[in-house]
């Protein structure tokens, strides 16, 4: 008995569909997924290492310290990170009049990246707040600009969710 004529072109179009499929199917998974991010601008950031390296010397020339405290709360229902943070000089004096500015970002959903400004409460210490999306290990990164003075730092930090572990 003879195959039909039409079932080996039906096959391979077949097998050239669910190729496509597949693929398609693969690409909508690896673009969805919130656990897996590329660097913003990863590539100008590598070509930019020298201007890394200077701004590295510059933050050790000003001598800065921040200390920053993360707490999750429940405000109004909604779970946000407090973040409080206090710059202070070498000789540990106040910092005060700077434009401070965060990006933060829980590592298992590094694609997810929360920005925010600080306001100044005085005696060095400014204070922002963040959706609060999940307990975990954060990236903190926090940029502090006044007047010709630009400082960079930068830390991973676990936080604590604001209701008890099951």
């Amino acid at each position: 008995m003879m195959a039909k004529p039409w079932f080996w072109p039906a096959a391979i179009v077949a097998i050239l569909v669910l190729g496509v499929g597949a693929n398609v199917v693969l690409l909508v998974v690896a673009n969805s997924d919130p656990s897996f991010a590329v660097e913003e601008d990863y590539y100008q950031k590598g070509l930019d290492w020298d201007q890394k390296r200077a701004q590295d010397a510059r933050n050790e020339a000003l001598g800065w310290h921040i200390d920053l405290a993360a707490v999750a709360a429940v405000g109004d229902a909604t779970p946000a990170l407090e973040l409080t943070v206090a710059l202070r000089d070498p000789d540990r004096a106040a910092v005060d009049d700077a434009a401070v500015t965060i990006e933060a970002f829980p590592l298992a959903r590094s694609a997810t990246v929360d920005r925010a400004a600080f306001r100044g409460v005085g005696d060095g210490l400014y204070r922002a707040s963040l959706p609060f999306r999940r307990p975990g290990l954060w990236e903190f990164r926090i940029r502090v600009e006044r007047g010709d003075d630009v400082f960079t730092w930068s830390e991973q930090r676990d936080v604590e969710g604001p209701w008890p572990r099951s």
